[in-house]
């Protein structure tokens, strides 16, 4: 709320559309209407191979023309949303990757997919009729454009987006030796070895059958973004000769990356993930200062419940992949802690650690995150097939090689 109070408002400089500059309101919404609509404009550019999937979907289409038109499939589907759980599950490949907006993907390539999982003939038609005939315009201030025809795309944050999403990017390839990790549109391939050029290999091999699912299904890679990272315990003998390759873009090892929002570090000591989190909450104090300082005339009960609805949260973000943290590298997050403790309670630097807690009702950061962790490593992982046996080694069959290198270790999960 703070930010919307603050957010000031800017004219929007002479663009140049055409080689025309565009200076008036009426102009400038029509040039940023036309752009959107380039950015959404469907691609016509088709292989053989496409082609025969572009016809196979025109024939379903035209051959069901008339229930489109007259929109009497509406009326005759009986399909219930754990009918489509169910017909979605029997995929012959099935992925959740998460949730995200299908963005620049072909209406063929989809509606060919749909067929090809015998998807119910009336729900392909309403998605059609969804995903067809959109249009878009631009407002600024009291103008707007006139409309353009929105060739490809789905709205973003739609409740269908997610399912179109999972139905577009199901079939994508696998490799025996690698494993693959998606998150809406964040794809993440990994392999383990004792050599990281081995593994450089295999993940090479993995990248070469994405290329060209990509290519068939007309789905853009982002080279630029691409990283590589080598987790190890060695400090010699992990250098990768032959570079990783994503159309022909040479992609070089990185000490950290960042991932969902985490960054990950070779060794795992997320040291620049502590500095992120602290810098991101700093941020968000130096903006809600105001009502956090001494001459503030909230309650100090009102400023604690703030640090722990807004500040905590934002310490605490993906808690159980770095509970495992050494005292020495957790202890630069208790000690902001205690510092908004400190300001929101009005109490000097000299007042010890234990009276602040007592008084705001607070536990150590560490303690915090502990139970966080243990509640998520108990209670979450099982609704993905990626994470379900993340904890199946326990304090009873827990090989000697991997004693004390495991993330829950300390959690009271482990003895369990």
């Amino acid at each position: 709320m703070t930010k919307l109070l603050k957010r000031k408002s800017y004219d929007i400089p002479t663009l140049i559309a055409n080689g025309t500059p565009a200076e008036t309101t009426e102009q400038k919404a029509e040039a940023l209407a036309a752009q959107y609509e380039s950015v959404h404009r469907a691609d016509q550019n088709f292989n053989n191979e496409q082609n025969d999937i572009k016809r196979q979907v025109e024939e379903f289409i035209n051959q069901n023309r008339e229930q489109i038109n007259s929109q009497h499939y509406l009326s005759r589907i009986v399909t219930s949303p754990t009918e489509i759980a169910e017909i979605i599950k029997k995929f012959p490949n099935n992925k959740a990757p998460g949730l995200d907006e299908i963005e620049n993907k072909h209406l063929t390539a989809f509606g060919y997919k749909m067929i090809h999982y015998k998807i119910p003939k009336s729900l392909i038609l309403l998605i059609h009729s969804y995903l067809t005939n959109r249009e878009l315009l631009v407002q600024l201030k009291n103008t707007q454009s006139t409309k353009k025809l929105i060739g490809a795309g789905v709205p973003q944050g739609s409740v269908l987006g997610p399912t179109l999403f999972n139905i577009f990017i199901n079939d994508i390839p696998i490799f025996a030796k690698t494993n693959t990790a998606l998150y809406a549109d964040d794809t993440a391939i990994y392999a383990s070895s004792f050599s990281a050029q081995i593994a450089s290999k295999q993940i090479q091999i993995h990248i070469n059958l994405l290329e060209k699912f990509y290519d068939k299904w007309k789905i853009k890679i982002n080279a630029e973004k691409t990283q590589q990272i080598i987790f190890t315990r060695k400090f010699t003998d992990h250098k990768i000769w032959d570079k990783l390759r994503v159309y022909d873009n040479k992609i070089t090892d990185e000490p950290h990356v960042k991932y969902l929002g985490t960054y990950i570090d070779t060794r795992l000591n997320f040291f620049k993930n502590t500095k992120y989190l602290i810098s991101k909450a700093s941020a968000a104090l130096k903006n809600m200062y105001s009502l956090m300082n001494r001459n503030s005339k909230l309650t100090p009960q009102n400023k604690v419940l703030m640090y722990k609805t807004i500040f905590r949260p934002i310490l605490t973000y993906a808690a159980p992949v770095w509970c495992h943290l050494s005292d020495t590298a957790f202890k630069p997050l208790e000690v902001f802690q205690n510092k908004c403790l400190r300001l929101a309670l009005n109490e000097s630097r000299y007042a010890r650690i234990v009276d602040l807690q007592e008084r705001s009702a607070t536990t150590s950061l560490r303690a915090f995150v502990n139970k966080l962790s243990n509640n998520f490593y108990s209670h979450q992982l099982k609704f993905n097939k990626l994470t379900r046996r993340i904890t199946k080694f326990r304090s009873y069959n827990t090989p000697f090689r991997l004693k004390h290198k495991l993330s829950y270790q300390h959690l009271s999960i482990y003895d369990k």
